[in-house]
């Protein structure tokens, strides 16, 4: 199954130059003129920083888009065979699309087939519930992408869903190690070990996060508390957007962050928590409008446990892993009555 979920229009082709500050990249474009592009993507790019490698890039001209500073923005680029999405804004519009459009069916989110409710960028407190306007943003710890509320044999039922971006695969070592990286600065061997790592070793496998998120660990802090608190009456899903139609599964990176794919692995206990990974392809054929494909879903998969390595990859952790759980817990108590 391959459907059209999103058109692009009006691209621009390039060559990745270099990436640095996260945002920026420079890009030389077909005319040979080298422009400064914003690059939508807060991620280490593991595998993904390929000088020379091609890039499609959005337009925004001044006349249309007098608010920007940046003329360009990065879609996508090409690794070996295979488009990468690179705009993480990019998942939430489309996702949003298709539950609209109801190419993903209340059914696959657990819903009768019945009228539903979409909406996006909730922010929710302990309870499951949204902050009366007397509240105000105050009590609202934290914004997840999707609240779908239907029924469920017949009784009303809510679906929280939180959007993640998948866009590093197990090859990522070797593109690495094989290729010139234009990523500023220089990965470091905490990033980059000599050795690959064992989920390097597993073929076309989309691994998530690419650097230690914390707030990646915090919005599964909070869909397990709306799985715990509202087990009749509501679903936690973790949705993987996969930006790149090569991969054939998907699973968290231990070797970027441990303590999320641990978290991970305890959120899956829930009976009410699930993790939907579903698979796009960024096609830009010359025989179709260049646009994004929905394939179907994929299968999620836990690595077996590898000893962590001395330094962990990526930004350091305010306060750890356990004082994120800590607070989210406390909170939780205090609400209940």
């Amino acid at each position: 199954m391959s459907v059209v979920a999103h058109t692009f229009k009006g691209l621009v082709d390039g060559l990745l130059l270099k990436r640095y500050k996260r945002f920026l990249c420079d890009v030389q474009l077909a005319d040979g003129s080298v422009v400064t592009c914003h690059m939508a993507n807060p991620g280490s790019m593991l595998g993904m920083c390929v000088k020379n490698a091609p890039v499609k890039l959005s337009h925004y001209p001044a006349a249309s888009f007098p608010q920007r500073k940046l003329r360009y923005g990065v879609e996508a680029i090409r690794i070996r065979d295979a488009w990468v999405g690179l705009n993480t804004a990019m998942p939430n519009k489309v996702v949003g699309e298709m539950l609209h459009s109801r190419m993903i069916k209340p059914a696959e989110l657990g819903l009768d087939e019945s009228p539903i409710q979409i909406d996006a960028e909730v922010p929710v407190i302990e309870d499951g519930e949204t902050p009366s306007p007397s509240q105000g943003k105050a009590r609202a710890r934290s914004r997840l992408d999707f609240k779908v509320s239907g029924t469920r044999n017949g009784a009303a039922h809510c679906v929280w869903i939180e959007v993640k971006m998948v866009t590093m695969s197990s090859g990522w070592h070797g593109i690495e190690t094989e290729t010139e990286c234009c990523n500023e600065p220089k990965r470091t061997p905490a990033r980059l070990p000599a050795v690959a790592p064992a989920e390097c070793g597993v073929p076309s496998r989309g691994l998530f996060p690419d650097a230690t998120t914390t707030r990646g660990l915090k919005h599964l802090g909070c869909l397990s508390l709306l799985a715990n608190r509202l087990p009749k009456s509501s679903t936690s899903i973790l949705l993987f957007f996969t930006a790149r139609g090569d991969v054939t599964s998907v699973g968290p990176s231990l070797h970027c962050d441990p303590a999320y794919a641990e978290r991970l692995k305890q959120c899956c206990q829930l009976a009410n928590f699930r993790i939907l990974p579903l698979s796009f392809e960024f096609s830009f054929s010359s025989s179709a409008p260049p646009g994004i494909r929905y394939q179907g879903k994929l299968p999620f998969v836990h690595p077996k446990p590898s000893p962590p390595s001395a330094t962990e990859p990526g930004e350091k952790r305010k306060g750890g892993d356990a004082g994120i759980l800590a607070k989210l817990s406390k909170r939780a108590r205090l609400k209940k009555p």
